[in-house]
């Protein structure tokens, strides 16, 4: 992330922040600002709309140096880590982070006797209200991950990390691979949905509650 010494994202670059860095903010003024992180575009006469996280330019200090930057990528909750061996270069899963931060509190398996023996289902809760439900069956997985007191901000910044998505999908990204993103906004709740031919992610803000649907083929 990016250091900036006026509240613009034309602003002076003054240092660069690392991925997980805590921040201690500086002023409770904010100046309002939208960020455009997909942009859309047109293939076969078909839109892909853009999409948009909502924050302000906050004053923060960073060992020492005090400058700006945007709160759109910043989040309250504690980030996902990064696994580096010599194997593997991944991010932890959701499980794992989730019970770093919060704690396990229970899990069930959900199986009814009636279902077939291909089918496995489970749910497992943490100590802050978090639910997670995944599903297996013939090939296929469905995944739902419950957050309370989170936002779509949250949700879009846990889809990036975990699927490098704003790196492999810039402003120079494949046109080739569908990179559909559709957001749809009611009275209760708005809706992010990231397709592709192998899966698709569903963030849905609802309150104060952020729901993540994952579903696809195993």
């Amino acid at each position: 992330m990016i250091l900036r010494k006026t509240p613009d994202i034309s602003g002076k670059k003054i240092g660069l922040l690392p991925y997980g860095k805590k921040l201690n903010i500086e002023s409770t003024y904010r100046f309002p600002h939208t960020q455009e992180v997909i942009k859309s575009y047109t293939i076969e006469n078909k839109i892909y709309p853009s999409f948009s996280l909502e924050g302000h330019w906050i004053s923060v200090n960073s060992d020492g140096k005090t400058g700006f930057v945007f709160d759109g990528f910043l989040s309250k909750l504690t980030p996902l880590k990064f696994i580096n061996n010599a194997v593997i270069y991944a991010v932890e899963s959701i499980q794992e982070w989730a019970s770093r931060e919060f704690g396990l509190l229970k899990t069930s398996k959900l199986n009814s006797d009636t279902w077939s023996g291909d089918f496995t289902k489970s749910q497992s809760i943490y100590n802050n209200g978090m639910i997670i439900t995944t599903e297996v069956s013939q090939g296929k997985f469905w995944e739902q991950v419950i957050i309370p007191n989170a936002n779509l901000n949250d949700g879009f910044l846990f889809f990036n990390v975990k699927n490098s998505f704003l790196q492999e999908y810039g402003d120079d990204r494949n046109h080739n691979k569908q990179i559909f993103t559709l957001c749809i906004q009611n009275n209760e709740n708005t809706i992010i949905i990231f397709p592709d031919s192998q899966s698709e992610t569903e963030i849905i803000e609802n309150g104060i509650i952020l729901i993540m649907n994952s579903s696809g083929g195993c």
